[in-house]
């Protein structure tokens, strides 16, 4: 198996540096690959503008931590780096993790890292290599869809404070753009099919073009040995 990338995105910066150190030097079978903790997007304040690919890597797995802050929940986050690097997210969390199952892959606690790391190790390879993102797809955009209902029924009645009400405007950006890939998903499986009616209708032609040939030859040679019996007689 090649080596696991991880991006971890948590507000505490030094203790998940730390954490991650110790996942690292603990990995007892060396499939640990880089680590890079960030929490770029929490100070830009800028979630749909974060672009994990400056780092130069090719991510296998996010480590998330579930409460980011009023701004930026476990969710959205775990949404946008879902479409943005197309890999499964575990939560990375310092209790049990206490939200929808939905949104992640995975379940990690912080104190697991310090008392069983390889078998946290173990985990987050199973996550990796147990994932396929067009089910995700299918499934989390009816997910994302039943959020935004039940938030804009309780901004309609006027029940969100100004921290919801900036979850509700980035969840519908996400949305937007859930609605786009899903658009040009659908287009590529039109085209592939297409495609594929194509070809096998070509295919039917030339075979019967093959046929035609074959008959025709067939034809030929039974005339030139008539005519080659008729001289002989």
């Amino acid at each position: 198996m090649e080596l696991i990338n991880i991006l971890v995105i948590d507000d505490e910066i030094q203790y998940a540096k730390r954490l991650m150190e110790t996942l690292k030097r603990k990995d007892s079978q060396n499939r640990i690959g880089q680590i890079i903790v960030d929490n770029s997007m929490l100070q830009d304040q800028s979630l749909e503008q974060y672009d994990a690919l400056i780092h130069n890597i090719k991510f296998d797995i996010v480590l998330i931590d579930y409460q980011l802050g009023c701004s930026y929940t476990g969710i959205l986050v775990s949404a946008w780096m879902m479409l943005h690097l197309k890999v499964p997210r575990m939560t990375f969390t310092s209790g049990a993790y206490p939200g929808p199952k939905d949104y992640f892959d995975g379940y990690i606690t912080k104190d697991e890292i310090i008392d069983s790391p390889n078998q946290v190790i173990d985990r987050i390879a199973l996550c990796v290599e147990d994932f396929n993102y067009n089910s995700w797809l299918e499934g989390q955009f009816e997910k994302l869809v039943d959020q935004y209902s039940i938030l804009i029924t309780e901004d309609q009645s006027s029940e969100l404070n100004p921290c919801e009400k900036e979850n509700l405007e980035s969840l519908i950006r996400l949305l937007d753009k859930f609605e786009k890939i899903i658009d040009i998903k659908q287009e590529e499986e039109i085209k592939l099919k297409m495609e594929h009616i194509n070809n096998q209708s070509n295919f039917v032609e030339k075979e019967k073009k093959f046929y035609d040939e074959v008959l025709s030859k067939q034809k030929q040679l039974q005339e030139t040995l008539e005519e080659l019996k008729k001289y002989h007689e």
